[in-house]
């Protein structure tokens, strides 16, 4: 059990809560793995003993905190000297109506002056506890309501085990929380006002953000409207829609909920047939119970039909939900008339998908200059590698070119040089950023803990450690499996090993050596292939794990840096090629077995990437002087035009570049009805 400092509550504004009850929501959290959450500072006394369970007894901390049997005003005087947990023995009520719980003391011998009845167990305690922790007890007592003035006070549909744990944190700073109670927890302090507390489960709720769990979450904190947990499960949601849709959290949900769940705009699919085929589910699950009289009304609602082609129809006629139920199926047969299409298309033409996906840049490693701590420091020189101002993960949105600061290194890496070796790999939202050295020689230290930033929530966690130590290496991913490849080692050895690392199940393993050795290669994956280009073409076939070499026509001129797939892989078999401090974006032909340059940019370039149909050209200054302007320039992959997009300033984004989804923020709203 851990400790917290209970005189920091930060209480919450009274025209802040909103009490409701969703006892529906419990059942997701039942079999959920415990933790025990820290609250506030660890200033209170160690406790020794764990809590006592038995039936029938309340658990209370014992030692350090007097045990004192209550005096309650209603003619049942507890027997004193009885110690309520060292003996098993619970006061009983003469009114048969439950049971008058101790608690430990900690305010000298004075007896309690208040009862709190939660239905099935009624709690004697102290005004001063309550008035001191809870907003909603203080303005009660402090208004002169009749509840307080009548000694004891009802508050319903509350758990009596979740009141227990409130009042162990109320009298000796310490909050035993739990995935299993947490939602019952949130409400109830929620309905209390216990600031500090309702803020750690909030915290907890936000960890517990899974496929099977996010729409709960979302209608629980809508209802409560707490922001931080309702953005994050919907994030989730949106992203991981092809998974959520297969859970009982999604059958369950409410029929609001669905609606809104699935108009949203950034959901993550392919075609409007992922969202019928989830809606198909859903209302076989619900069909009797959800109320739906007017199929087409509902599906109407959903699925956006003017997006739909004649081949997308076909392909739901052949949806196995479709045969599971008679209305569905009805409905589908008449979406082959004209007229019924036309009517449902006609709808709200207005609705569009964005699709989230690879739609925000990420530097890592990259710096905006800040007039509140940089100032004079922001001079950095690419020769001798000094760096003078702290290095972030900054953001570039496409559309506005705008610039933010995301996340910071510094929570999770020391201090490092402008070119610390460490190499980065986006797969879906989680960016993974793998080994380097802080700073070279002697004195470095090299990164051996992997690290991987999830950009639906900015928070970083640890992934696992390096098996073998390397720096400027080549990085891809395939699926959820990282490959690395080459680099720098111990005692600047140069590598002609391959290594691949699961995400999932954390493993690694050993693959064939490079057939050259190559430091800082540009690598990516091709039709199930890993390319790695440098100063030759490799090429490893994962499905046979052989190495081969290819001979181009020509050669690529410069340092290859970055290797993107043609966004059309399936029609243009190539890959662009983006080099180190050079002006050019090279296409390697890979059945001709030939490149090409595209294009040239008006500035040189600490590297690229390949966002939504654009190729993305970052500047790299020549004296790296941040306060001065950084050019960005385009090239559409379709039309084959150069564009300037462009100029930030006072921004440095040199090089490691990832997309990643991207998503509004979305805060809880009183008008939205979800249960």
């Amino acid at each position: 059990m851990l400790k917290m400092d209970n005189k920091g509550d930060k209480m919450m504004n009274a025209d802040e809560s909103r009490h409701s009850n969703n006892s529906s929501l419990n059942s997701s959290f039942k079999d959920s793995k415990v933790h025990t959450m820290p609250v506030g500072n660890d200033s209170q006394t160690k406790m020794e003993t764990e809590p006592v369970e038995e039936k029938g007894l309340e658990p209370v901390s014992l030692k350090y905190y007097k045990m004192e049997t209550m005096t309650v005003d209603n003619g049942f005087q507890p027997q004193t000297g009885t110690d309520p947990v060292e003996n098993n023995v619970e006061p009983a009520s003469p009114s048969g109506q439950g049971s008058i719980s101790s608690l430990p003391v900690s305010i000298g011998t004075e007896p309690g002056d208040i009862i709190i009845n939660t239905g099935d167990k009624r709690f004697c305690c102290h005004k001063r506890m309550l008035v001191q922790h809870s907003q909603f007890f203080r303005a009660m007592f402090d208004s002169g309501m009749r509840e307080s003035l009548s000694g004891e006070i009802h508050l319903e549909n509350t758990s009596s085990d979740v009141f227990r744990h409130l009042l162990d944190y109320f009298y000796t700073g310490q909050l035993d929380l739990t995935p299993c109670i947490v939602q019952e927890m949130t409400q109830l302090s929620h309905h209390l006002q216990v600031g500090v507390v309702l803020n750690q489960c909030c915290d907890l709720l936000v960890s517990m953000v899974e496929d099977d769990l996010c729409l709960s979450l979302m209608r629980l904190s809508n209802m409560l409207m707490l922001p931080e947990v309702y953005n994050t499960s919907r994030r989730h949601a949106l992203w991981h829609f092809p998974h959520v849709c297969q859970t009982e959290d999604f059958t369950l949900a409410p029929r609001a909920q669905i609606i809104d769940y699935l108009q949203d705009p950034h959901l993550n699919i392919d075609s409007e047939v992922d969202v019928f085929r989830a809606a198909a589910v859903w209302f076989c699950a619900q069909e009797q119970a959800c109320g739906v009289t007017d199929v087409g009304e509902f599906f109407g609602k959903v699925v956006n039909f003017h997006l739909m082609t004649d081949d997308d129809v076909a392909l739901v006629e052949d949806l196995p939900e479709v045969g599971k139920s008679r209305k569905l199926t009805e409905f589908v047969a008449s979406l082959r008339q004209k007229d019924v299409l036309t009517a449902l298309s006609s709808k709200d033409p207005s609705r569009v998908r964005t699709s989230p996906r690879n739609s925000y840049i990420l530097c890592v490693g990259g710096h905006q200059c800040n007039p509140a701590y940089c100032e004079s420091t922001c001079l950095t020189t690419l020769g001798d590698k000094k760096l003078n101002c702290p290095m972030g993960v900054l953001g570039f949105e496409p559309e506005t070119c705008a610039v933010e600061h995301v996340a910071s290194l510094s929570d999770c890496f020391p201090p490092m040089a402008l070119d610390s070796g460490y190499r980065v790999c986006a797969i879906g939202h989680l960016v993974y950023v793998v080994g380097g050295e802080a700073s070279l020689g002697r004195t470095g230290g090299w990164l051996k803990t992997m690290w991987c930033l999830d950009s639906l929530r900015w928070t970083w966690h640890e992934v696992g450690t390096l098996k073998t130590l390397r720096r400027h290496h080549g990085l891809c991913a395939h699926g959820s499996t990282l490959f690395l490849i080459g680099g720098i080692g111990r005692f600047r050895i140069r590598l002609d090993s391959v290594e691949s690392f699961d995400t999932v199940t954390k493993e690694w393993e050993a693959l064939p050596d490079l057939l050259y050795q190559e430091t800082s290669p540009a690598a990516t994956v091709h039709r199930d292939c890993i390319y790695v280009f440098k100063n030759y073409v490799q090429v490893l076939d994962l499905s046979t794990l052989t190495w081969t070499y290819l001979q181009l026509t020509g050669p690529i001129p410069g340092l290859p840096l970055y290797a993107h797939p043609h966004p059309d892989p399936a029609a243009t078999n190539a890959i662009f090629i983006s080099c180190f401090n050079s002006e050019s974006l090279w296409l390697v032909n890979l059945d001709r077995l030939e490149s090409q340059q595209v294009t040239k940019f008006q500035k040189e370039g600490g590297g690229g990437v390949l966002c939504q149909g654009l190729f993305y050209h970052f500047q790299l200054n020549d004296a790296r002087l941040i306060g001065s302007n950084t050019l960005v320039e385009g090239y559409r992959i379709d039309s084959g035009q150069r564009e300037v997009k462009a100029t930030l300033c006072k921004a440095m984004l040199t090089s490691n570049f990832v997309t990643v989804p991207r998503f509004p923020r979305y805060t809880p709203s009183s008008k939205k009805h979800f249960c």
